[in-house]
């Protein structure tokens, strides 16, 4: 039906990042994917069109690399978010040893994404988390401390962009 593949699997976790989006990162671009993305867009002020472009995509990389500023946002009409208020996560939070959340499995997944690290998704910060963290930042030119701030953040961003851009730099949306 829809686009499938990595891109749209890393488009699905930015947007289950920035927005709290309720969406199955399983690289298929349905009907879930393409109301989160049109939310997106509404949200930015962009055109709205379900389409991932590159003002789009620039829009995504910006508030990943720079980081997401806490707000609260009205997002969607009773469609996939219903009408509830959905918090920005801040990209600036600090997860560390005996952190626990949704921001520990996404910074898990990062780590498994960029590397063969085989982190469990388990939203707990632990040892093994600690240890893949240190050398994430080792490899990275940051301080080796193990804290996730934003500048381990920001360099995770930058890696996952150069990534997604070098595999393509082509749009994808629900209709290709």
């Amino acid at each position: 039906m829809g686009s499938y593949g990595p891109l749209v699997a890393e488009w699905q976790r930015a947007l289950t990042q920035v927005l709290n989006a309720r969406i199955s990162i399983d690289g298929r671009f349905g009907k879930a994917t393409h109301e989160a993305t049109v939310a997106f867009q509404n949200a930015h002020g962009l055109h709205a069109d379900g389409v991932v472009g590159r003002e789009t995509r620039q829009m995504m990389d910006k508030l990943l690399t720079e980081g997401v500023t806490p707000r609260r946002m009205e997002i969607g009409d009773g469609g996939l978010f219903g009408s509830l208020e959905t918090d920005v996560m801040s990209m600036g939070s600090e997860l560390m040893l005996g952190s626990q959340g949704e921001r520990v499995m996404e910074w898990q997944r990062n780590l498994n994404a960029i590397g063969e690290v085989g982190l469990k998704i388990d939203g707990v910060f632990g040892e093994r988390t600690d240890q893949a963290t240190r050398l994430f930042q080792s490899q990275n030119d940051l301080e080796g401390d193990g804290v996730v701030g934003p500048e381990t953040w920001r360099r995770m961003a930058e890696l996952k962009r150069r990534e997604v851009t070098q595999a393509s730099s082509g749009d994808f949306d629900v209709a290709n």
